[in-house]
């Protein structure tokens, strides 16, 4: 929430509580690097589907990759031929009216085809609270507090006072379809942004900000929101009593690591 490196469409903001682990992913067969690199390119083949957690294919929604666009056909299809890409992480985007963005970033080869399903998060119903006030906003397993007067237009920079929808969605990292629906990978730099990590999650919420009328808006600069996120059950018996924040940076399309969180009482606590 604290600034506007995470906006894709609105102001989305990932925050991603993770413990650093020597973890394998099949998608991302990176070694650690200092520091990343992802200069070189290679000519590509990218296609997949776009599903809601449902399963249901979503038609009509704008994909990008490496300065590409098209749009799913009705059947959720999309591919890019033959185009130059990163190899060493190449994200797609993915855009649709009433879903969170997202976004999945793998390693490639030349000449190679890759298929890239990406599963979005439907927006759902949003809560609300006044700007002007303190406010504390519950969703299942996430709590957000927002300070007074914290909020501002992502347009125009300046405070904004009114009613804030709050949209969000908390994505359980022992759910399988988890790897489909969380933006990038789990590929990490550290604070200092040298230091490469393959991570594992203890827990991720998505938030996004807007006004009544759907325009964006987001914490103003040296605010933060102070959030709650239960740890999933299966994870209790060995969530660490302090693990890293981190957050996808929409530049790199990698997390970047940025503060702590505290366990407390079986939910993970910080400030973002």
């Amino acid at each position: 929430f604290k600034n506007a490196r995470f906006l894709f469409v609105y102001f989305f903001v990932t925050t991603i509580l993770l413990l650093n682990s020597s973890c394998k992913r099949n998608d991302l067969n990176l070694p650690n690097y200092h520091p990343f690199d992802n200069s070189s390119t290679v000519t590509t083949t990218i296609y997949g589907r776009i599903l809601n957690s449902s399963g249901s294919v979503v038609s009509g929604a704008q994909v990008l990759c490496a300065g590409h666009t098209t749009t799913t056909d009705a059947f959720g299809f999309f591919m890019f031929k033959n185009i130059l890409t990163p190899k060493r992480a190449t994200t797609v985007h993915v855009h649709a009216n009433a879903y969170f963005p997202g976004s999945r970033s793998f390693s490639v080869k030349a000449c190679d085809c890759v298929k890239a399903d990406i599963v979005l998060m439907p927006m759902g119903t949003p809560q609300q609270f006044n700007s002007t006030e303190e406010a504390d906003v519950h969703f299942d397993k996430l709590d957000l507090h927002f300070g007074k007067n914290s909020i501002v237009s992502k347009t125009s920079g300046l405070p904004y006072s009114g009613i804030v929808q709050v949209y969000a969605h908390v994505l359980d990292p022992t759910d399988s379809i988890t790897r489909l629906t969380m933006p990038g990978a789990l590929l990490g730099l550290t604070q200092d942004g040298l230091e490469e990590r393959l991570l594992t999650s203890y827990g991720m919420f998505v938030a996004e900000l807007q006004d009544l009328n759907g325009n964006p808006l987001q914490i103003k600069p040296n605010e933060q929101v102070h959030f709650s996120l239960t740890v999933p059950s299966a994870l209790m018996s060995k969530a660490p009593s302090s693990v890293p924040l981190w957050h996808f940076d929409e530049s790199s399309t990698l997390w970047q690591e940025e503060g702590q969180a505290q366990l407390v009482s079986g939910n993970y606590e910080g400030d973002v």
